[in-house]
């Protein structure tokens, strides 16, 4: 298989073929490709996949291309159509599904394969083909580009009805579905899958151009705003809290040094009560016409008197 824009550089088929023949348990072999402004598009392909999701890789892509750099040839989780070599009897017992309108088509048929006959992919580093690739979507974001797009869901809602899963680039295609958290919207995307599948492509052109989708591929973010919404009300709840308990401590602090000034206080008011009866007997009887005393005890006297003021 290559793609109309791809090109084989000298010596590619010669090390596509010896990889397969070194390794005869192989069905298929994919080349390095790479793109004119020498990154790499792919050096293989990886597959991950769990209960929801079935998530295609591309190995090495969008690194410059240095040969040291990317890994030795060896196995792949699958092999993009781009250009790759496969062996006519694999191909025969698992039929390309045509369902799949060109587009994912090669996802498809590899992850068939992957479960059927593990191992059976490689990848070579050194047969290598050049591709100008040529974006499929135009400029502007109008009706064609949505028209792209909406076929690329169909095949991957062909997908999700053979195998129970969604791909993991159908959340490139409609972005919406991934909130600004990243967090995938899975349910949103069952729900387009079906719709999709039941309705096909030009319902779900016109659908999507009429708005009538738009609840449906919002859902998410809406869903994601109001739980940030709501943390943030929960913040402020705790922050409010925080605040109440040290308001309180702060007023148990009051009270507590309030007590322990009027502990102070009322030792000094008793003593200034003392000096100042203290005060008047002494000025009754420095006047008084029984004192008849010299004057250095009437000095002695007035001592007296300013030391107790001033200890009062």
């Amino acid at each position: 298989f290559l793609d109309d824009a791809a090109e084989l550089l000298p010596g590619a088929l010669d090390h596509l073929l010896a990889e397969l023949d070194a390794h005869p348990r192989a069905g298929a072999v994919t080349a390095t490709v790479i793109l004119p402004d020498g990154v790499v598009h792919h050096s293989g392909g990886s597959l991950e996949s769990n209960d929801e999701i079935a998530t295609f890789g591309l190995i090495g892509g969008g690194l410059p291309f240095d040969p040291a750099g990317l890994p030795r040839s060896g196995t792949a989780g699958w092999v993009p159509g781009t250009a790759a070599l496969v062996r006519r009897e694999l191909l025969e017992e698992f039929p390309i599904d045509d369902e799949m309108a060109a587009y994912y088509e090669d996802n498809e048929w590899c992850y068939r394969i992957s479960l059927a006959r593990p191992g059976s992919f490689r990848r070579s580093r050194e047969a290598l083909v050049l591709h100008r690739l040529v974006p499929k979507l135009l400029e502007g974001g109008g009706l064609e580009d949505r028209r792209v797009i909406v076929e690329h869901l169909a095949a991957c809602a062909r997908f999700y009805r053979r195998h129970g899963l969604l791909l993991g680039s159908l959340f490139d295609e409609a972005d919406e579905l991934r909130g600004e958290d990243g967090v995938r919207d899975l349910a949103g995307a069952r729900v387009l899958m079906e719709l999709i599948g039941a309705k096909g492509t030009d319902w779900t052109l016109k659908a999507w151009a009429d708005g009538d989708l738009t609840g449906l591929l919002n859902a998410h973010r809406r869903q994601a705003g109001q739980r940030q919404a709501e943390n943030g009300l929960a913040q402020a709840l705790t922050e409010i809290e925080r605040s109440q308990a040290k308001i309180e401590r702060l007023q148990e602090a009051v009270l507590f040094l309030d007590h322990q000034l009027l502990a102070l206080v009322a030792p000094c008011a008793e003593l200034e009560q003392r000096v100042k009866s203290l005060d008047a007997q002494l000025s009754d009887i420095l006047s008084s016409h029984s004192w008849r005393v010299t004057a250095p005890l009437r000095r002695a006297g007035d001592r007296v008197r300013g030391k107790l003021r001033r200890q009062s």
